[in-house]
C-alpha cells in the first residue's frame, strides 16, 4: 500500500487567503452596490425631487451624489486597509511556504 500524501501546510493558507479575499469583496461590493441602487432609485422615482435646491444653490441630486461619492471612498479606504491587516499576512505566508518549499519558483 502506498504511503498516503500528507496534506500540505500551504493548503489551509490557501483557502484562508481565498475566504479573507471572498469575504472583502462581498462587504465592498455590498456596499457600494447599496449606495448606487439609492442613488438610482432616487433618482428614478423622484426625477422632480433632484432638481430642487435645499442649499442656495446646491441641489438635492448634487448632494445625494456627493454623498454616494463619499461611500465609495469609504469603501475603497475600507478595502485598503482590510487587505492590508487580513489579505496580506495571508499571502505572505503563502509565499514564505512556498519559497520553503520550492514550489513558488518561477511564476
Amino acid at each position: 500500500m502506498p504511503p498516503q500524501p500528507q496534506p500540505s501546510p500551504a493548503g489551509s493558507d490557501l483557502r484562508g487567503l481565498r475566504a479573507t479575499s471572498r469575504r472583502l469583496r462581498r462587504r465592498t461590493a455590498g456596499t457600494l452596490l447599496a449606495g448606487h441602487m439609492m442613488f438610482t432609485t432616487i433618482c428614478c422615482i423622484a426625477a422632480q425631487a433632484m432638481g430642487t435646491e435645499l442649499l442656495g444653490h446646491v441641489s438635492a441630486g448634487l448632494l445625494l451624489a456627493t454623498l454616494q461619492l463619499m461611500i465609495i471612498l469609504w469603501s475603497l479606504r475600507y478595502y485598503g486597509r482590510t487587505a492590508t491587516e487580513y489579505k496580506d499576512p495571508e499571502a505572505e505566508r503563502v509565499r514564505r511556504h512556498l519559497a520553503a518549499t520550492g514550489q513558488g519558483e518561477g511564476r
